[in-house]
């Protein structure tokens, strides 16, 4: 029983019927709309797949099984996708469908669902890619809100590492600041410098408060950079102060140091701090470095919390930073690292010395590689005579340590250890 022309349109909406004389004899309603065809037009149909070509009826014996794809030349970017079919009487029949992914497809095309046959399953593919791609959208939203959230959550953590060093939480035994919690602590034996500007307070009573913060931040841009590439990170900024530690070998806070002050010389002489200062302005930085035992943890109560270290070397650092004052010195390390590192570094020892909140006296030494090339070199000339003579000092023999310092004196009358000990001593 054949089918008839309305139940043939609805299985077969789009078709092409060639006679055997080889010209298209019919040309179906639907595809008609599709390709923008008049009731009379017969277009030359273009083959672009197997192999782009002008269709010839010719080739249909060789082709009939194989899927082809045809265009109509005024309308090319509507294909339609089907296979040959031989009918009686050497007529052929291209039964076929236009190529469709999504749903927008056949808006751009001009059909609806209705205008696809059923048995082909194509309305449902399409209805099925239209949910896929709602849900892909729907995940892709929501991907794009969980990176939001987690730029947020790294920014916010990138923040707080401003404020809390991650050296400081990896030293608590935390990968991260949400794992901090009160009371959490830690101990060991590391290094502690304690950093300070001479004469700032003077200088800030000539400038702003714009341009006092906007010096101190210019000063730690400057020299906190080469504690952190000395492997040591900062605790805490104490206005024009620095309070920090070293995990890593000793030599490297000492190295830290000196590359402190001359970082911060190569500053004040250009453009980085330079132009900052009131004209005239006497700055420099005192550092005093001393190994020990500390305790490190989170301190304060439900509302507020902080990092901090309680320890007596923070308070040895300190006050040894301190006499750098006394001394007109640069660096000052105490005896542990003086004895460690005194074939890495150029240093003189400077005497055993009491400091506020000890019982027990340290030595003190000087480290002298960051000084100028006239001053290290004058320094280097007295070494010897120096060190006997605070010697001398230390075990009662005045005469001689008088006659020492003087002798230095002569060769390097600036040097202000020379001059503590010659000025503020009797040795007659």
């Amino acid at each position: 029983m054949l089918l008839s022309e309305e139940a043939f349109l609805h299985v077969a909406p789009f078709h092409l019927v060639w006679g055997a004389d080889g010209h298209l004899e019919r040309i179906s309603p639907s595809l008609r709309r599709l390709w923008h065809l008049s009731d009379t037009e017969s277009p030359q149909v273009l083959l672009e797949r197997p192999f782009p070509a002008v269709l010839d009826v010719t080739w249909f014996p060789e082709i009939t099984d194989m899927v082809l794809t045809l265009v109509c030349p005024s309308v090319p970017d509507r294909m339609i996708r089907g296979e040959l079919i031989p009918l009686p009487k050497h007529r052929w029949l291209l039964c076929a469908l236009p190529p469709m992914g999504r749903v927008s497809d056949l808006e751009k095309a001009g059909l609806k669902l209705s205008d696809l046959p059923l048995h082909t399953g194509l309305g449902d593919a399409l209805i099925a890619a239209e949910a896929a791609h709602v849900s892909l959208g729907e995940a892709r939203r929501a991907l794009a809100g969980l990176q939001t959230l987690n730029k947020s959550l790294m920014e916010m953590n990138e923040a707080f590492g401003r404020f809390v060093p991650k050296p400081f939480l990896a030293a608590l035994g935390m990968q991260s600041p949400v794992e901090a919690a009160l009371g959490v602590r830690a101990s060991a034996h590391t290094t502690v410098m304690f950093a300070d500007l001479r004469n700032f307070t003077t200088i800030s009573e000539q400038l702003g408060a714009e341009e006092i913060f906007s010096f101190i931040n210019r000063y730690l841009a400057q020299v906190a950079p080469r504690i952190r590439e000395n492997e040591g990170f900062v605790v805490h900024y104490l206005g024009d102060g620095i309070l920090a530690l070293f995990n890593g070998a000793p030599e490297l806070s000492v190295r830290a140091a000196v590359e402190m002050q001359k970082t911060l010389k190569e500053a004040i002489h250009g453009e980085g701090l330079g132009a900052c200062l009131p004209p005239g302005t006497d700055i420099s930085l005192g550092i005093g470095l001393h190994y020990g035992h500390i305790q490190m943890g989170i301190i304060g109560e439900s509302g507020r919390w902080d990092s901090t270290i309680i320890s007596d070397a923070v308070n040895t650092a300190s006050r040894v930073e301190g006499l750098t004052k006394v001394f007109g010195a640069e660096i000052l390390i105490t005896g542990q690292l003086g004895n460690q590192l005194s074939e890495i570094f150029r240093t003189r020892r400077l005497g055993r010395m009491s400091v506020k909140g000890r019982a027990e006296q340290l030595d003190v030494y000087e480290v002298l590689d960051s000084l100028d090339p006239e001053t290290l070199a004058a320094r280097l000339a007295n070494a010897e005579t120096f060190d006997a003579a605070v010697r001398a000092f230390e075990a009662g023999d005045l005469e001689t340590a008088a006659a020492g310092f003087e002798a230095c004196l002569a060769v390097d009358p600036n040097d202000r250890a020379t001059l503590h000990y010659h000025s503020h001593y009797s040795y007659s």
